[in-house]
């Protein structure tokens, strides 16, 4: 399970866009809604960092205070959005939880200590393909199994996910679909669940490798899982034994993601 990333409100991580060439470099991985990662270098070893946020990039002078007069690379909405200590390398390795109006923010490091600055990068979420099951299953998915999957209401995304098939025991209901990853990257989905615990299983499988699996109650959850280039087939798969009904007997998906796939 150490390929997995498995998040509860967020996500794997992929490199976005960054600009200029300063001597200090920065770079954001994630999702705009879930987990980014913002690695800076170059900085201060043992001195202090800021991270700065702002709508746009722009050319702004900070006001009096720390730093006052220095240039930075966002327009005039910047805000202070964290500070910190930088380590003994001059590196910077920090991690927060963003929310979907983050999306498209662009970011920017300070060096408090020479007020030199990073390039600045951009929140985006980097997904070449994603399906939210908003207008029912597309005709690239594969049902099997003993019951279909369905649309129900109430998803995580939006107002519907897509359920397994209502099954008794010693059944299976199976969703799968086939994508090319041509230099690789990630597939991310979100899911929730009501099972008997460590006897009925909500798995996922790539090429028919189990990668990941749940068991229990469980409310929306991401699960991201790095994806080798090429053709894969992935499946979702709610499995239950042979007695016993607990805990809704349900398990649902929404929001599926890929991220470097070609769209079906």
């Amino acid at each position: 399970m150490n390929s997995v990333l498995h998040i509860a409100v967020a996500a794997l991580l992929l490199p976005l866009g960054t600009t200029s060439a300063n001597a200090q470099s920065m770079e954001l991985t994630g999702l705009c809604d879930g987990l980014m990662n913002l690695d800076a270098t170059g900085l201060s070893p043992g001195g202090t960092w800021a991270i700065l946020t702002a709508d746009d990039a722009g050319s702004t002078q900070l006001p009096p205070g720390p730093c006052a007069g220095t240039w930075i690379g966002l327009d005039g909405t910047w805000q202070m959005y964290a500070t910190g200590p930088v380590d003994n390398l001059g590196e910077v390795h920090v991690g927060a939880v963003l929310g979907p109006a983050a999306c498209d923010l662009a970011v920017q490091v300070v060096d408090a200590n020479t007020c030199s600055t990073t390039n600045v990068a951009v929140v985006g979420d980097g997904a070449t393909w994603a399906d939210s099951f908003e207008n029912g299953i597309g005709p690239n998915y594969t049902l099997g199994g003993d019951r279909d999957w369905w649309l129900s209401p109430w998803g995580y995304h939006d107002a519907t996910k897509f359920r397994a098939g209502s099954i008794s025991d010693s059944q299976t209901s199976t969703l799968s679909i086939v994508l090319d990853f041509p230099a690789g990257g990630n597939i991310s989905f979100w899911h929730e669940g009501g099972t008997e615990q460590a006897y009925d299983f909500f798995k996922f499988r790539i090429d028919g490798v189990q990668v990941a699996q749940f068991s229990g109650m469980w409310s929306w959850t991401q699960t991201v899982v790095p994806v080798t280039p090429g053709v894969h087939a992935f499946e979702w798969s709610y499995t239950k034994d042979g007695s016993q009904a607990c805990c809704g007997d349900f398990v649902a998906l929404d929001l599926v993601q890929a991220y470097g796939a070609i769209p079906p």
